[in-house]
């Protein structure tokens, strides 16, 4: 069996072609890159975003989508008729409103260490939403904690 290799693309092209092939109906398997949604996924994790074709869209999804020239894949915690708003589940303020047509894919699997990672379970998304909901503590905790560490 040959070595695995593994390469670094700009983000640009990469998400480009990410963008084409899930335009074409096809899923897209990739390494995430970021810490903005942990405690839930993690830098490394192998995720799999498929088109929206028969999808509905509900509070809770993760989702692919291009939001001021860049991709973001961030957590569903609002919609509306023309918008969703999506914040990443490590963020403690910022919450993104975008347009539902900027909503490209949607993550359907992710694993780590090739362990599955559950992601839509009822007990995942009552987590993930009183992570969301735990927000105003969270931020108390990191300030009380940078702060032992930088007097």
């Amino acid at each position: 069996m040959a070595p695995s290799s593994s390469k670094t693309f700009e983000n640009s092209l990469f998400f480009q072609q990410v963008y084409e092939y899930i335009c074409d109906g096809k899923e897209v398997a990739f390494s995430l890159r970021g810490s903005s949604m942990s405690p839930f996924l993690k830098e490394g994790d192998l995720i799999t975003v498929k088109p929206l074709t028969g999808v509905s869209l509900k509070i809770g999804h993760i989702v692919l989508a291009y939001f001021k020239n860049g991709y973001i894949l961030h957590r569903i915690i609002r919609l509306d008729q023309d918008y969703v708003y999506i914040a990443g589940d490590a963020n403690l303020v910022q919450i993104e409103k975008i347009e539902r047509k900027s909503v490209i894919g949607l993550l359907c699997e992710a694993s780590r260490h090739k362990n599955n990672i559950p992601l839509y379970t009822l007990r995942m998304l009552c987590y993930a939403k009183l992570w969301y909901y735990m927000r105003p503590f969270r931020r108390v905790w990191a300030k009380l904690f940078k702060r032992k560490i930088h007097p």
